[in-house]
């Protein structure tokens, strides 16, 4: 059901003053020569934090910026990783290299600042639609709204010029001097320095979220199941020293040590020199909700995380005003956010409910159920309907809030037996593939076949596939003489544009042989 741009508003300002409320701040522990430690900020509205080598940069609710710690490179000289932070309020999402930091623009645009030894300032985008971005040592890796990479910056080891082509990517992270990317299919790629089997990630599709520093040799990935995998560098246990179970939500990846969020808000923390307390200083008690790790220190984020699923709804509010699930960012399974179909602009990362790549919302004023995956009832999902995922009715697509263009037509020639019959498809698109199907016992229980849940009594058969080229075509079907006049008929067409993996049909048919 379609929200008034009355009450989209007065739900976003209610996500804005519950996120408040809820008081997330930081906490940090180890290394402290810099002040990454002692210098942490009191502020109540940290939603996201990340830690650099020796600095740390904070993502307050209100998409302003607080960084602190080390200013200045490895040489003593001034780099500006600190004091040059934006001053806008215009961020969803931050990264931090050794000195330097990169943000995330509310617009999908990129911006660096810091030490630029190796371009990994000046020769970020100018420009682009991306969803997520990792800092390196030097270098980055951002992850584009269609599922593409692009890094930049320091390559003596690859980590730029073998970034993998293609698109279907979920998520990104950066080590010391190699990158790691999640795919669609829940597969890990990695590139740049193996030495220490950093390019070697664990075989297998189970994987939902993957984790690297700018300081780390070593990653780490999560399980669908919430367990932990690591690899690379392990001369300090940062890997083989890997905690079992099943519970794990979040993770971070120091130089020598790791750090992990249990789904009870508890931390766990393994490997390291612990020459500065990293280890040994690690908070007890629970309401953590995430974590980064720099060179030897930790930075955590205690109290509830407002949006667990990232869909761009706030949790309390999800069960309350939309019925939505506020652990799963796609609640109806339609393809489209739930942020997406309430009218808010949200651009969710992928989360550990989800391997989906969910865009920002291009039309916020039109909305559809986060609910039922079709809100119009036609046959069609919401997502299938709204073709490219962004939230938006545009010209080639079909409307989610309309049934009339969700159906093509049928039409059958008279069920004479010992003759052939004429079934004519018009009205589908040009270029797609066209399959008959028919039972001949009539309507009865509901059946799934090439992605639609059809409702008939037999197993259905499909008689014919071609393509139709000009979104029309005439499919021939033999009736026996044998067959008995008055013998039920239940036909119907479905077309399926392979390269989306969408389906459309037709209205049902059915008669009786005569």
């Amino acid at each position: 059901m379609n929200k008034s741009p009355t009450l989209i508003l007065l739900t976003f300002l209610l996500m804005v003053s519950t996120a408040v409320g809820q008081q997330s701040t930081v906490v940090a522990w180890g290394q402290d020569d810099d002040g990454q430690v002692s210098g942490a900020p009191s502020y109540q509205d940290i939603v996201q934090v990340a830690a650099g080598a020796h600095h740390c940069v904070a993502l307050r609710s209100d998409g302003s910026l607080f960084s602190w710690g080390r200013d200045t490179d490895s040489n003593g000289g001034f780099a500006g990783q600190v004091s040059n932070t934006p001053s806008t309020s215009d961020f969803r999402q931050v990264a931090a290299g050794r000195y330097f930091s990169v943000g995330l623009r509310s617009d999908g645009t990129v911006v660096a600042w810091g030490n630029d030894g190796a371009g990994q300032v000046s020769d970020a985008p100018a420009t682009g639609s991306f969803i997520q971005v990792a800092a390196g040592e030097a270098h980055c890796v951002a992850l584009k709204e269609d599922g593409a990479l692009l890094s930049w910056g320091f390559d003596r080891e690859k980590q730029v010029r073998d970034t993998p082509s293609g698109v279907g990517f979920v998520q990104v992270a950066a080590g010391k001097d190699h990158s790691v990317a999640l795919s669609s299919d829940g597969t890990i790629v990695a590139w740049g320095m193996g030495l220490q089997g950093q390019t070697i990630p664990p075989p297998g599709n189970e994987f939902v979220r993957i984790s690297s520093g700018s300081s780390s040799l070593h990653s780490l990935a999560l399980r669908a199941d919430g367990s932990l995998v690591s690899w690379g560098f392990d001369d300090f246990g940062q890997v083989s020293d890997t905690p079992s179970g099943f519970d794990f939500a979040r993770m971070a990846t120091g130089r020598f040590h790791s750090l992990a969020v249990r789904d009870d808000g508890t931390l766990a923390v393994w490997g390291g020199l612990d020459q500065f307390g990293e280890i040994s200083d690690t908070p007890t008690g629970s309401g953590f909700s995430k974590v980064s790790s720099g060179y030897q220190f930790n930075v955590a984020i205690l109290g509830p995380d407002p949006d667990a699923d990232e869909d761009g709804l706030i949790d309390a509010d999800e069960a309350a005003l939309f019925g939505t699930d506020p652990l799963l960012i796609d609640s109806d399974g339609d393809g489209l956010g739930d942020g997406q179909e309430s009218g808010i602009s949200n651009l969710a990362a992928p989360a550990a409910t989800s391997m989906r790549i969910f865009k920002e919302d291009q039309d916020p004023l039109s909305t559809t159920s986060p609910i039922q995956s079709d809100t119009d009832g036609g046959g069609m999902p919401d997502g299938q309907e709204d073709f490219n995922l962004d939230g938006a009715y545009q010209f080639g697509e079909f409307d989610p809030q309309s049934e009339t263009d969700d159906r093509f037509d049928l039409t059958v020639s008279p069920l004479v037996r010992g003759t052939t019959v004429v079934l004519s498809v018009s009205d589908a698109r040009p270029g797609s593939m066209g399959a008959l199907l028919f039972s001949l016992v009539g309507p009865g229980p509901t059946m799934t076949h090439l992605g639609l849940s059809l409702d008939l009594s037999a197993p259905i058969e499909v008689h014919q596939s071609k393509i139709l080229i000009a979104g029309s075509a005439d499919f021939l079907v033999a009736i026996p003489l044998a067959a008995p006049i008055g013998l039920p008929v239940w036909i119907q067409a479905v077309e399926r544009l392979f390269y989306a993996d969408e389906h459309r049909s037709s209205e049902a048919w059915s008669g009786t042989v005569q």
